[in-house]
C-alpha cells in the first residue's frame, strides 16, 4: 500500500467499519496491496471485510463493482456476495482525519479452500471448472445492464495503471515507448457484444476457492469492461508467472496447451469462444506484462522490493522491451 494511504489507515478507521458491520473486534489480515482485508466474525459465521481507499477507487466504482457481483449471484455464478452493514447498507463510508475517505465492504467467505498452483500434473477438474465459470460469466456479461442509479465500471484504456509514465521511471524510455505502443495498437481492436463486455479481469487461482466440484470467486476490484479474452489469458499468464517460473521454455509451452485445452473445453460448456480468441490471446498476456510491471511500480517502492519481487519485474521488463508474451504457443 502506497505510504500516504498507510498513514490515513489508522485504528479509528478500523474500529469504526467493525462497528457499522457488526463485527468482532478480533480480525485476521489478508493483504493490504490495493485493498486492506481481513477475515472477520460476525455472529459466528466468517467473513471478509474489505477497505478501499477513495485514491484506489470512486464511490460510484465500488457501487458497480457490488452491482455485477449481485447480478452474478442472482443468475448461478458461485461469487461471495456482499452483505448489509447494520443500517442495511452494502457500503459504509469513513472519512480519514486528512478529509479523504475510506469505503468499507463486508462479503461472504468463499467454501472449499485456494489452489496454490495448477502445475503439473494437471488438475483437469478444477481447470475445467475453472474455464465453464468463466464461460457462464461471459454469456451472462452480453445481457448485462447496470441499474440506473448505480456507478460505472471503467474502459480498460481508463485503468490508471496504463497511464505508464505516471508509474513506470523515465529512465527506462524503452519500456515506456513500448508499453504505450501496445496500448494504442489495442484501441484498434474491434469490440462486440460476442468479443468485449464486463469481467473479472483478475481470476488467477488466488482470487477463488475450489470445493472439490465448483470454484467460488472473490476481489472483483479489477473488473472493467475489456476483450472477453483476457479472462482467459490471466489464468494462464500467473500460473507461469508466479508458479511455473522456474521452468524451461518448452516445459512452459507444454503447459500452456494442455492449460488451454481444458480450460476452454470447460469455456465452451457455457459460452461461445469469443471472435479472434487465440490471434488476442497473445496481446492480452503482453497487457498483462505491462500492468503487472507498472503496479508493482506502484504500490512497492525501491527499498521495499525482495530478491524475488526484483527478478519478476526484471524478467516482466525484458518482455517488454522485447515485445514478447510470456509464452508463444499460440497455433
Amino acid at each position: 500500500m502506497e505510504a500516504l494511504v498507510s498513514r490515513q489507515f489508522n485504528s479509528q478507521v478500523m474500529e469504526y467499519f467493525l462497528k457499522v458491520f457488526g463485527l468482532e473486534k478480533k480480525t485476521r489480515k489478508l493483504g493490504d496491496f490495493e485493498n486492506y482485508v481481513y477475515e472477520v466474525i460476525r455472529g459466528s459465521e466468517p467473513f471478509i471485510l474489505r477497505i478501499t481507499h477513495c485514491s484506489h477507487r470512486a464511490i460510484s466504482e465500488v457501487e458497480a463493482e457490488l452491482d455485477w457481483i449481485e447480478y452474478l449471484a442472482e443468475h448461478g455464478i458461485h461469487v461471495c456476495r456482499p452483505y448489509s452493514s447494520l443500517s442495511g447498507r452494502l457500503m459504509e463510508v469513513k472519512t480519514a482525519a486528512n478529509g479523504t475517505e475510506f469505503y468499507g465492504c463486508l462479503f461472504s467467505k468463499a467454501p472449499g479452500r485456494r489452489i496454490e498452483s495448477p502445475d503439473l500434473p494437471l488438475n483437469e477438474k478444477m481447470i475445467h471448472s475453472w474455464g465453464k465459470t468463466i464461460g457462464a460469466m461471459h454469456k451472462l456479461s452480453k445481457s448485462y445492464h447496470l441499474k440506473e442509479q448505480e456507478g460505472y465500471r471503467k474502459q480498460w484504456h481508463q485503468d490508471d495503471l496504463l497511464e505508464v509514465e505516471a508509474h513506470i521511471p523515465a529512465s527506462e524510455s524503452i519500456t515506456i515507448s513500448h508499453a504505450r505502443q501496445l496500448v494504442e495498437m489495442l484501441y484498434r481492436f474491434p469490440k462486440t457484444k460476442d468479443n468485449y463486455g464486463l469481467i473479472h479481469n483478475d481470476i488467477h487461482s488466488g482470487n477463488f476457492h475450489y470445493d472439490g466440484e465448483k470454484i467460488h470467486i472473490f476481489d472483483f476490484d479489477d473488473s472493467c469492461y475489456l476483450w472477453y479474452v483476457s479472462d482467459i489469458a490471466i489464468p494462464v499468464y500467473y500460473s507461469l508467472q508466479f508458479s511455473l517460473s522456474e521452468k524451461t521454455s518448452r516445459e512452459k509451452n507444454t503447459f500452456a496447451k494442455g492449460f488451454l485445452a481444458i480450460f476452454m473445453e470447460g469455456y465452451q460448456k457455457e459460452n461461445e469462444l469469443p471472435d479472434q480468441w487465440r490471434e488476442q490471446l497473445k496481446w492480452m498476456l503482453m497487457l498483462r506484462d505491462v500492468t503487472l510491471y507498472s503496479v508493482l511500480h506502484k504500490k512497492i517502492a525501491p527499498q521495499e522490493r525482495n530478491q524475488k519481487i526484483g527478478q519478476i519485474m526484471s524478467e516482466v521488463k525484458n518482455r517488454i522491451e522485447q515485445k514478447q508474451p510470456i509464452i508463444d504457443c499460440f497455433t
